[in-house]
Order: C-alpha cells, then structure tokens, then sequence
C-alpha cells in the first residue's frame, strides 16, 4: 500500500464527520471507501449515517446495498443495508471470507444464500473469532431445530443491544439446549426464551425444570390410593405405602438419594408400576416435562430389586448422557 494508501483511513476518519456539508454522490463515494477499509472510517460513517435527514439515508443504504451485491451477492448486499448499524470488523471480514469461499459452500450446502444470511445474523450476537470453526460449526448447528431457535433469539430485540456471546459461550449454551432433559423446557417455554436474553436462558430453563407440572401428592398412600382406584387394584403386599413399611430399606435408599430423591406422587407412581406388573407386564406411562420421569423410573428399578419383583433390571436411555447424569444422580441406587 502506497503512502497515500495509508493514509487515506485517516483522511476518510477525517472527511466523513463533514459529509452532510457534501452532495449525496460524494456522501456515497466516501460510504463505500469506509465500507471497503472497515475499522474507524466505517465507524464515522455509521455516525455520519445515524444523523442524515431520513430520506438522505434511505437514499445512501439502497445505493450501498447495489454497490455490495455487486461486489458480493444479493443477500449480503440486502443484509448490510438491514444491519448498517451492527455492523463491526468482525462481519465484515466474514463477508470477505463467504465471498472467497462461496463455491467451496454452494458444494456443501442446499441453500447456500439462506446458509450465507444466517450465518451473518449469528454473527450479531456471537463473536466470529476464527472464521473457518466458526463456520463449521454454526452451520451443523442451523440443521437442529435448537440452532433455529437460537437463530431466531440473537434477531430478537432483546439481544441486539448487548454484548456479543463469546464463540466458546456459545457453544456452551447450544451443548445445554440440545440436551434432551433441556430441550423438552426449551419447547415448552419457547416463547419466553426468545423474549429474554441469551446470558439468562440456562437459569430460566433450570428454574422451570425445578416446577413440576403436577403438584406433589399430600402422602405416597393417598395417591396409591387414587391409582388404584383409576387403573385397578393390585396386591395387597404392594398397595401400602412402602416407605411407612418395616422394611427399613426403601425409607434409607430414599433419605440417601437426597437432591434426587423422588416426590410422594413420584415414589407412589414408581411403586404402582411395579406392583402392577403381575397383570400388566407391558406398561406405558406418559409424564409430562417436569414431572419427574428421571426419578421414578430409577425409583421403579429399586423397588423392583427390593420387592424381588424382577431380579434385573435393565434401564435403557436414548443416549450416552443421560445414562452418565442418572448414573451420577442416582449413585445411591446403584
């Protein structure tokens, strides 16, 4: 770069602050200049932006968006006359990178303009850091439907004006949303989640996994009671209340599972089951998200053992971590 080269950033910083005194056509020629350097010029003319007359600007970002769709492609030219005001160092030089790299994409990718917008949207509430992970992953991530949703929340209002999540923060947060005890709150409470911040999703979800759907029974026989007179009656062995027996060691499993211990209505579910295996060998229970079925099928499995009702247990999980979380959870049991 020549001297003039360089110094024409300074001279742009310098010139833009003074650009309402200039024609529309000269306003747009240093638009673009600042556009193509980025740094502190593109800086001074998101300012210069912010303060022209109304139709000055709309003016000004229908020209720049032609002149980007030329240089790029039609989405990005209509993403950066959408977003002027968001735009920093970071997004442009992705737009650089998408267009360097646009045919190794469009090999990759169905929809490769869709796949260009949305990863040009992430970028505003996640910092890029290297561009190629950055890619990588986010674009796996677009397939789930939990990257839609996170999509769709970093658009939202409420996150447009905080600070940017961190690459490694935000696939922290995907790795927490895509867990499956996660997911089933996260479709529940979509709606909210989009309304709040991103930095405050893990506590809302966790908040919501503490409230059952079904308020706790007043006493484990009550609700035997209740089941049994809904689904029939069962023997008379396993119709009372198992904790209030003689037997010392389904009171002591339950004192030790402490934080995962299950609820009267949990416990009394569990024990049903069980007791109703004589007739019914095949069972099928539906409960809903936070009701608790991450303890009453290990609950089940213990009283199963302790009743000599099945001398194996097999507990079988859709994948590898929440077999870990309940090992982990129910280390008591085991």
């Amino acid at each position: 770069m020549s001297y003039t080269g360089k110094r024409l950033p300074t001279l742009l910083c310098e010139v833009v602050p003074r650009a309402g005194q200039l024609s529309e056509a000269k306003c747009f020629g240093l638009l673009v200049a600042s556009f193509i350097f980025g740094g502190a010029p593109w800086g001074c003319s998101q300012h210069m932006l912010s303060r022209a007359e109304e139709g000055r600007r709309k003016s000004l970002l229908e020209r720049l968006a032609s002149s980007v769709t030329r240089l790029h492609t039609l989405i990005v030219g209509q993403w950066v006359a959408r977003n002027w005001c968001a735009i920093e160092d970071q997004h442009l030089k992705l737009i650089q990178h998408l267009k360097d790299r646009w045919c190794d994409l469009a090999e990759s990718v169905f929809d490769v303009s869709g796949c260009v917008e949305a990863l040009l949207d992430l970028s505003l509430g996640v910092m890029v850091g290297e561009i190629p992970p950055y890619i990588d992953y986010s674009r796996r991530v677009f397939s789930l439907p939990s990257g839609q949703l996170l999509l769709r929340a970093i658009c939202s209002s409420p996150n447009k004006k905080l600070p940017k999540l961190s690459f490694s923060d935000f696939t922290k947060l995907v790795h927490y949303v895509m867990a499956p005890h996660n997911w089933l709150v996260v479709e529940a409470c979509e709606r909210e989640l989009t309304e709040l911040p991103l930095p405050q999703w893990q506590g809302h979800i966790e908040a919501k996994k503490a409230c059952s759907n079904v308020a706790d029974t007043t006493s484990v026989q009550s609700f035997l009671a209740a089941l049994v007179k809904a689904y029939g009656p069962v023997a008379q062995a396993l119709s009372m209340d198992l904790l209030a027996s003689e037997d010392a060691r389904f009171s002591h499993c339950m004192h030790h599972a402490q934080s995962s211990r299950p609820n009267n209505k949990q416990f009394a579910l569990a024990q049903y089951c069980v007791a109703n295996l004589a007739s019914n060998p095949r069972q099928l229970w539906c409960v809903p998200w936070g009701g608790g079925k991450s303890r009453i099928v290990p609950t089940a499995g213990v009283i199963a053992y302790l009743t000599k009702t099945a001398t194996e247990i097999h507990i079988v999980y859709e994948n590898k971590h929440l077999m870990q979380r309940d090992q982990s959870d129910f280390v008591c049991y085991w």
